[in-house]
């Protein structure tokens, strides 16, 4: 099994001011609804910024998420018999269909995207891409204003080192690689998160190689999606960096988080890229790491929530006995105040705010892999409470930890529900599926 590329998560579209229409279709909905409406809350995240999306979301960002999850579906029995699914990303298509990416086998490992006709209770293969026999994983799928479907994710097509590419689905068409990028031939370059703008500018954060150093690197692409550009590439001497969180505040301003690995010491990062490809750090503050590869620590679900003032995830630790899952409160001048989502072991694998709830997955370290748990913290709640117990249904992931995998994650449907995609262990399963859970919204 590869490693799914930080699936860092869908249609993180962070944003904190969106245009006054947007906010106007928004407050008009809720007030038709008896809801007060906030400008924070109307959060592009989930799903989608446009004005249609505004409308359906309306009471979407007063889910309380206060019921049980529940098992709605399966990869297992799919007409392509593919096995060991991981699903990075979710996003609901033009057609109302849903369309799930990541990685599978057929034999070899591959980029998929497949997609579900019946709301996620059975899947079909929709893409499978596979220039050669070297692995790929699709990172983030995302739905552009005109409802085309864009997957952005990493391959090796050459042989020689990996890329990132870029795939357009048109509406009625199907999946085609209409870009990508690598810093320079025989290093590797790598998509760990991907979002799109209101406006349909995606920007890609990552790392990206030369001989001297790895940079943490930031791409954009707009238009017809026919290229991936290099925004902004920051060094640190030999100092390996990647930038795994993004926030697109604006179209001048591109907040991202990442890691420093230092060798010494790890350090994680925030800092502005600027429209111009200029980088402006806002803290960069060492903490305590690593268990196994480094990337299990990656910063996740970068929010910006105005006045200067950041959410994003962490998980500091050195062994499986002491690392927690840790949100970072972050102020303008670089201080921050930490919460850890729970008190026992466990790694944050994604972090996002959904409506008016952050929603915080985990991975639970359970022997030689783990099993997954869900926290919720409603605003105004000082403490995060266990929606999706570890050990529920005796589901054991399908990787080890240390592989990285960022094996769980939330996706927020239009109409407010939680879809929770789990790879299931070979233990239970022998051809490791994904099972589908759901959260009602109310």
């Amino acid at each position: 099994m590869i490693r799914a590329f930080h699936p860092p998560h869908w249609n993180r579209i962070r944003k904190n001011l969106y245009s006054g229409t947007v906010f106007l279709l928004c407050c008009i909905t809720l007030a038709l609804s008896s809801f007060s409406c906030s400008k924070s809350n109307c959060r592009p995240d989930d799903p989608s910024c446009d004005t249609v999306s505004a409308l359906i979301l309306a009471r979407a960002v007063q889910c309380s998420y206060r019921k049980s999850w529940s098992k709605i579906g399966s990869t297992e029995g799919n007409p392509d018999n593919l096995q060991a699914v991981t699903f990075s990303s979710i996003v609901e298509g033009p057609d109302g269909f849903l369309y799930a990416a990541g990685e599978a086998s057929n034999g070899n490992d591959a980029a998929v995207v497949m997609r579900s006709e019946d709301g996620g209770a059975n899947w079909v293969t929709e893409w499978v891409h596979q220039p050669t026999l070297n692995a790929g994983a699709i990172t983030q799928i995302l739905r552009a204003p005109d409802g085309s479907l864009i997957a952005v994710g990493n391959h090796n097509p050459d042989g020689t080192n990996t890329e990132v590419f870029l795939a357009r689905k048109a509406p009625g068409g199907s999946f085609t690689v209409t870009a990508t990028y690598e810093r320079q031939d025989t290093n590797v370059s790598r998509a760990l998160a991907a979002v799109m703008s209101p406006s349909g500018t995606i920007y890609v954060s990552g790392n990206a190689a030369v001989p001297a150093d790895i940079a943490g690197m930031l791409l954009i692409s707009g238009g017809n999606y026919t290229s991936l550009t290099p925004r902004t590439l920051v060094t640190d001497g030999v100092n390996p960096v990647l930038f795994s969180a993004i926030d697109p505040m604006s179209e001048i301003d591109v907040a991202v988080g990442g890691f420093v690995d230092s060798g010494a010491s790890q350090e994680f990062t925030l800092g502005l890229s600027r429209s111009d490809g200029s980088y402006s750090s806002i803290l960069r503050n060492v903490f305590s790491c690593c268990l196994g590869d480094p990337e299990f620590h990656d910063p996740t679900g970068l929010y910006h929530l105005g006045s200067g003032r950041y959410l994003m995830g962490l998980t500091p630790g050195t062994n499986l006995t002491d690392v927690r899952g840790t949100v970072l409160d972050i102020a303008s001048n670089g201080s921050f105040i930490s919460t850890e989502v729970d008190p026992n072991p466990a790694a944050l694998t994604s972090f996002k705010i959904h409506g008016i709830n952050q929603v915080a997955s985990l991975f639970v370290p359970s022997g030689a892999t783990g099993t997954p748990q869900i926290n919720i913290r409603t605003d105004g709640e000082a403490s995060f409470r266990v929606s999706f117990p570890p050990n529920t249904d005796g589901i054991i992931l399908n990787d080890a930890p240390e592989e990285s995998i960022r094996l769980v994650e939330t996706h927020m449907l239009s109409n407010g529900d939680l879809l929770l995609p789990l790879p299931i262990h070979n233990s239970i399963v022998a051809s490791e599926p994904v099972w589908i859970y759901r959260l009602a919204c109310r």
